[in-house]
Formats: structure tokens, sequence, C-alpha cells
């Protein structure tokens, strides 16, 4: 403006030729800092004092907030793992993720080793802003498997015997455990051919334990028909949990 004394802006004084930025005032920028407002109308008054008087004009400008929203998918995640840090923002003049410029709509995989934070930056008018997400992470400790037995027996040998009462097979074995933890008692089943059953108690094993066993068959038939075949298995009812079901027998076998 020409011709004039002096012009005044909401009361400060300003040059009559060119422009000046205008900005809300503290306290309005605080509203909508807080979320208060998503636009506040802010009065301008302009007061020009010339040699034809004094003029006074009044506007009103309204200042508008960018609407942002800033989240991560997963605030805790296990050492190592990724999670994603998104962001919606709409009315910037520009966003900024950890200092690199980026689209007011997106997003990025983040896979922090250590707990770590996220700076969104808004640029509106008159202000930027900043926004926070923290990702945690999360050392998982390995659930300790409890240890097991693991049973196994081998025949070492056996021998047949015959008189009027009917034969005996006589059997000689070893039973261990060669798991890592001890075992519970337990029962072992012994076998031949043509002779009864027969069953041998053991009180349990330690871890690495072993122990040798014996077990008499018969009266029964001649386990030689011709030939003769005896087995031992351990644990024949399932009282032990072991890591190996299918180790827990073995076999002897001789040529009539």
């Amino acid at each position: 403006m020409r011709n004039i004394n002096a012009m005044y802006i909401n009361g400060t004084g300003v040059s009559g030729q060119g422009g000046t930025s205008i900005c809300m005032a503290e306290g309005a920028r605080s509203e909508l800092l807080s979320g208060m407002w998503g636009a506040i109308t802010y009065p301008y008054r302009f007061r020009i004092l010339s040699g034809a008087g004094e003029m006074q004009h009044a506007t009103d400008v309204i200042f508008t907030y960018p609407l942002v929203q800033f989240w991560v998918d997963d605030p805790e995640i296990e050492q190592g793992s990724c999670t994603t840090v998104r962001w919606a923002v709409d009315g910037a003049q520009a966003v900024y993720f950890n200092g690199e410029g980026v689209a007011g709509n997106d997003s990025r995989e983040v896979c922090p080793y250590d707990p770590a934070t996220y700076q969104l930056d808004v640029a509106g008018q008159c202000l930027t802003s900043q926004y926070y997400v923290s990702v945690d992470t999360q050392v998982t400790t390995p659930t300790e498997v409890p240890g097991m037995a693991d049973l196994v027996t081998s025949v070492d040998s056996f021998d047949v015997s015959c008189d009027s009462d009917g034969c005996y097979t006589y059997i000689y074995f070893t039973v261990s455990n060669y798991g890592d933890a001890s075992s519970s008692s337990f029962t072992v089943g012994v076998y031949a051919d043509e002779e009864p059953d027969g069953y041998v108690g053991v009180e349990g094993l330690a871890v690495g334990e072993s122990i040798s066993l014996s077990a008499t068959l018969g009266p029964g038939g001649n386990c030689y028909n011709p030939d003769c075949s005896v087995s031992v298995w351990a644990d024949i009812y399932g009282e032990v949990p072991e890591y190996d079901e299918e180790n827990n027998g073995s076999e002897g076998f001789n040529i009539g």
C-alpha cells in the first residue's frame, strides 16, 4: 500500500509493501496439537494510518492441521523378527519417516534387534509436529525339554537243557539306559520258542547304567525245533516315557 504512515496486523507493525507470513498464535497451536480441533479460525485485524486518517479491516484465516494416525502392527516382537510401522496422514504439506520423505499413507517393515523408537514428522501450516511409536524386542528363552530314558536290551547268550520234566531255556541279557534321565521301575518280557513267557522286574536305571540279568523259562517244549529263537523286550507295559519306544527289544538265534 502507498502513501501510508503506518500499518499494523494484530497490533504488530509491518511494512506497507510486500507481504508477511502469518501463523496461528501459540495458544491456537496448542489446541490443534492437543487434538481439540482439526481446524481453527483465527481473526486478523489490519490497522492502517495515513494522511487521510485511519482505516481498519478484519479478516479471518482458517488454520487446519493434518489428521495423523501413526501405529505399529506389533509393539512387541521376538528378537530377530519383523513388524510393520504404518501411518495415514491427511492434509499435510510434507511427511517424513525417520528423516526420509514419504507419502502421506505408507508403511515400512522394521526388524529391530534391540528396542527401537520410530519418528514421524508431519509438516502442516506454520508448524511441524513429531509422532513416535516404539517396538520392544523380547529374547525368547528356549523351553527346556525334560529329559527321558531310552531303554535298550541285548541278548548275551542262552542255553537249553531238557530232563524228564521238560526243557528249560536259560537266557542271559543286558538292559541299558541310553537316555538323559533315570527310568522308573519297569518289566522285561523274556520269550523263547516252545517255552512259557517269562518276566523280570527292574527297579529302574540311572542315566548310562546297564544291568546284567537272566531268566529261566520252562519247563516246556524244546526250543530247538530244529532252531532256537529267543527275545527280550524292556518295559513291556509302557511304564517308562522314552525317546525311542521301538528299540527296546533284541533277539538271539541258534541253528539246531
